[in-house]
């Protein structure tokens, strides 16, 4: 929990970084003072969004290798689930990584609240990658989940049906199925 509130905090102070280059950037012209004050806030910027994100890229890194050591780092990260520059994007890579890399068996339940959290408080653009990670992490516990999802409007319904259907071909290609028991073709594998 603690690891979380760190990230969160850490991703708070990035937008606020981001909120006061984009205000000194508005007041650049006045004079080259403001200029000067412009280019060294965009610096510290820069520090803090590589600083903020370092290890999360090792980890994706460290994943696209086959490296199983940093799927903690993963996990907290998609369990934080900051909002702020990019987290979209390094979380959608996480998401990827992990779906077509290591055992999960000991995050299994924690990834589970990972994509209730997407289905709940749905970010689109994020919907795809989560079905992925659903889908390398599915069982009847979580089909069970998604299932008992408060009925929502007519715009999320259909999110949540496109979620079970991109769950589904994922499935489908490793020759499973959404109720757990063996697709038709069950002896396709993917390459």
């Amino acid at each position: 929990m603690r690891i979380r509130s760190g990230i969160t905090a850490r991703a708070v102070e990035l937008e606020r970084l981001h909120a006061d280059v984009h205000r000194l950037w508005a007041r650049r012209d006045l004079n080259a003072d403001q200029w000067d004050a412009w280019a060294r806030e965009a610096d510290r910027f820069d520090l803090a969004v590589r600083n903020f994100y370092g290890p999360f890229d090792r980890a994706a890194k460290a994943l696209r290798s086959g490296e199983t050591d940093e799927v903690e780092t993963a996990v907290q990260f998609l369990e934080a689930d900051p909002w702020c520059f990019r987290s979209g994007y390094m979380k959608a890579e996480l998401m990827h990584r992990l779906a077509n890399g290591p055992d999960l068996d000991a995050h299994h339940h924690r990834l589970h609240d990972v994509v209730g959290r997407r289905l709940t408080h749905p970010q689109p653009r994020l919907l795809r990658h989560a079905a992925r990670l659903a889908a390398a992490v599915w069982d009847d516990e979580l089909r069970r989940r998604v299932d008992q999802l408060p009925c929502p409007e007519p715009p999320r319904a259909h999110q949540v049906r496109l979620f079970l259907h991109l769950v589904e071909q994922r499935l489908r290609t490793e020759g499973r199925t959404l109720d757990g028991r063996p697709g038709r073709d069950s002896s396709h594998r993917p390459r």
